[in-house]
């Protein structure tokens, strides 16, 4: 490959455990995992941590010495991210843990990523019940383990999701679907304080240093007045949507952007020609 310049963006890929439709590439997010990560060894691109990517923003070049990188994150935080398991019509699943441990056992090349997880118990039992097939796929007694692990790291997906199958949402006039719709202090509280402080309390009182908005949405009071002014009790320090572009220092850290494989891109070739917009 030829040498390329060094990075004045990174981007960061986002993928979902839960989406097994079938064993190929377009239906099945560990296939394309396990493909992605082959091409960007192939590429010469490194995977680094959100943390890289963080310390990157403000103004470390450190991570960028030694050419292109990108970063990985996981959405939503099912079993599937950590767990193998037998899909009821797919078969087995290598989780997204045991796709990166293949990889660096094979290559050599360090990989990790950061897991975005709901904390609310009723809500990931109303999820695995109503999404999933019942099974108890929707966990956290794997949280700590992969913490210490060194491949992964947790971040916080909100309180619930406002998602569509939850009865009861901490917004306050119960709207589900929209994320954009959580705009009062006690929405917030909920769904960025309490769900770090609940994650803390399951991984020894570490707090997740990263949030990523549940659809990629969120309002204007969350990023404008909620995150910025309340650092210091909600103890974040970034967030994410699903904005389809590269990370640059221009972002509001508030609203950083992440693409998002199945949306973004679909096939091997896509993913390549992705690599080329961003690394030219």
């Amino acid at each position: 490959m030829a040498t390329r310049r060094l990075n004045v963006t990174i981007p960061v890929l986002t993928y979902h455990s839960t989406n097994i439709v079938d064993n190929t590439y377009a239906g099945n997010d560990h296939v394309a995992l396990a493909s992605d990560l082959e091409a960007l060894h192939a590429w010469g691109v490194r995977v680094v941590s959100l943390d890289d990517v963080a310390a990157w923003y403000h103004g470390d070049d450190a991570i960028i010495a030694g050419g292109p990188c990108v970063a990985l994150t996981f959405d939503d935080g099912s079993d599937f991210d950590a767990v193998d398991i037998e899909h009821p019509t797919c078969g087995p699943q290598r989780s997204f843990l045991g796709v990166m441990k293949d990889h660096h056992d094979r290559t050599g090349r360090s990989v990790t990523a950061t897991t975005f997880v709901i904390a609310s118990p009723g809500a990931r039992r109303q999820l695995d019940e109503r999404s999933l097939v019942g099974r108890d796929w929707w966990g956290e007694h794997w949280w700590p383990e992969v913490r210490s692990g060194g491949f992964m790291s947790i971040g916080c997906h909100s309180w619930d999701h406002v998602h569509t199958v939850v009865d009861e949402v901490a917004q306050a006039e119960n709207v589900r679907g929209d994320f954009s719709r959580v705009a009062t202090l006690a929405d917030c509280e909920q769904q960025v304080r309490e769900a770090g402080d609940y994650i803390a309390a399951r991984l020894g009182g570490s707090r997740p240093a990263h949030y990523a908005f549940p659809y990629g949405q969120f309002s204007a009071y969350m990023v404008e007045e909620y995150l910025p002014g309340r650092q210091s009790s909600h103890g974040f320090s970034a967030a994410w949507t699903t904005a389809p572009r590269p990370v640059t220092r221009a972002e509001s850290r508030w609203t950083l952007p992440r693409f998002v494989c199945g949306r973004d891109w679909g096939a091997p070739d896509q993913f390549r020609a992705l690599l080329g917009r961003v690394f030219p």
